[in-house]
């Protein structure tokens, strides 16, 4: 079996032949793949069966993805992949509340530093023990800043968690296969599918994939290039002074999020 990349070899990978040749307006380099909080970004929630506001509101169903701030629908299963390119990359540990305790907090504790004891937490697995049951400690979060075709004044957040997080490397995957050329380069397409573990259990997780190798699909355009590279500049700075992090909600804590268990 071949090696396995771990997430900081992404960020060294030596420069090779691009999957894709690059068009001539995109940098060289490999800005934005830095081991990626008083910023946050509004994060896109991907709807499951047991989501309150589903059985609140008869238009939505399990495997869309909402913006909750807006009322919009951004995607629906079935429908044509949504286009985007990532304008910022970050990993965050985040300690949730226990959702039955109404005295505790959404969020208890949050790290974007891979040396931080939250993240030493989250590679134990170390465990803890909520309202029903005993849970995993911290939770390791992949946040993509993303800008959508059509909307390159629009950020929102991706954030990819328990049954999501191995789709959250891949995205790094299919990025880092773009070669030399910085992480806002490339364009991807993402979508929702229902999946079910070894424990029976179905949800919705969200899936991303490459778009047809053609210059036009594979390839921001050039504005959106330049977006997203301002975008990625001040995202950057905010990080760097621990400044960046996601929105979580109530339905991230607990029975209306995607298990940890092994698919």
């Amino acid at each position: 079996m071949g090696k396995k990349n771990t997430e900081s070899e992404l960020a060294k990978v030596e420069e090779a032949p691009l999957a894709m040749p690059a068009p001539s307006y995109i940098d060289k380099g490999r800005d934005g793949y830095e081991n990626v909080v008083d910023m946050t970004f509004e994060r896109i929630q991907l709807l499951q069966a047991m989501s309150p506001i589903v059985s609140q509101d008869t238009s939505l169903a399990a495997g869309m993805l909402y913006r909750r701030s807006t009322g919009e629908v951004l995607y629906t299963p079935g429908a044509p992949a949504l286009g985007f390119g990532i304008a910022f990359y970050f990993k965050e540990w985040v300690e949730f509340g226990d959702r039955e305790d109404q005295k505790q907090s959404v969020v208890l504790g949050r790290s974007t530093d891979p040396s931080s004891k939250l993240a030493e937490e989250a590679r134990q697995w170390v465990k803890k023990k909520v309202t029903k049951g005993e849970v995993r400690k911290v939770t390791d979060v992949h946040n993509f800043v993303i800008l959508r075709d059509g909307q390159l004044h629009d950020p929102v957040l991706v954030a990819c968690m328990r049954s999501n997080a191995r789709y959250g490397t891949g995205l790094l995957n299919l990025s880092n296969g773009r070669g030399n050329v910085p992480i806002y380069a490339g364009r991807f397409l993402l979508y929702s599918e229902k999946e079910t573990n070894k424990r029976n259990q179905t949800f919705n997780v969200i899936k991303f994939k490459n778009p047809p190798r053609e210059e036009a699909e594979f390839w921001v355009s050039r504005e959106a290039y330049e977006a997203a590279k301002s975008l990625h500049e001040m995202l950057a700075s905010a990080h760097k002074a621990g400044k960046l992090g996601g929105n979580y909600q109530p339905d991230d804590q607990g029975e209306a999020a995607t298990p940890d268990a092994e698919l």
